[in-house]
């Protein structure tokens, strides 16, 4: 004797519109998933964070490689524009807004046994286009990662940075070392990037 049960009863089959959306979501899924891949692992080159206590230039990935004159992340291309956000601290604001774009970033380093130090971030003219941070003999390599100036906890700090190239010059002036909490600087097409400190 068949016994019919509920659950077989409960059973409900999905109609044709409920099939295409499910399609679609996973469609969007997937093309999501290889953009970021395409635009972080095989596009523009990783974030790059620039922080007070010494000067360090940290990268989000990869590595720093010796290239020439300068100190290039180890990871993708370098973009045509750098979008660069100061994330300031203890209420201080740059004159000129917190973030500007351009395709050369200048990081002026404050120092008190002589003139600023200058260093600038730019891309190389190649066909595999590099971020180039410059002075190159100016900075260690502390690790894959870590690139310094200056001695950590010395009274030096980053005095300004500067962005030119592409449109309007965009600077913030930092008069303290206390006015600053990170320096963020992401290839502008770059969708994952350091937002916070």
């Amino acid at each position: 004797m068949a016994e019919s049960t509920d659950h077989t009863q409960a059973k409900s089959r999905l109609t044709t519109p409920q099939w295409i959306l499910i399609a679609a979501g996973v469609v969007v899924v997937v093309a999501v998933v290889v953009v970021l891949i395409r635009a972080f692992l095989m596009g523009t080159e990783p974030p790059i964070r620039v922080r007070n206590g010494s000067m360090d230039i940290l990268l989000y990935s990869g590595k720093w490689v010796e290239d020439g004159d300068g100190w290039s992340p180890s990871l993708g291309k370098s973009p045509n524009d750098f979008a660069v956000t100061v994330v300031s601290a203890n209420g201080y604001t740059c004159k000129d807004g917190q973030s500007g774009t351009g395709k050369m970033i200048t990081i002026y380093y404050r120092t008190f046994t002589g003139p600023d130090v200058q260093f600038t971030l730019q891309a190389s003219q190649s066909a595999n286009p590099k971020t180039k941070v410059r002075p190159k003999d100016k900075l260690t390599r502390v690790n894959d990662l870590l690139l310094r100036y200056g001695t950590p906890g010395d009274t030096s700090w980053i005095s300004g940075v500067e962005v030119s190239g592409g449109g309007p010059k965009w600077r913030c002036d930092l008069g303290a070392s206390n006015q600053l909490s990170v320096i963020n600087i992401c290839p502008a097409s770059n969708p994952v990037c350091w937002k916070a400190p």
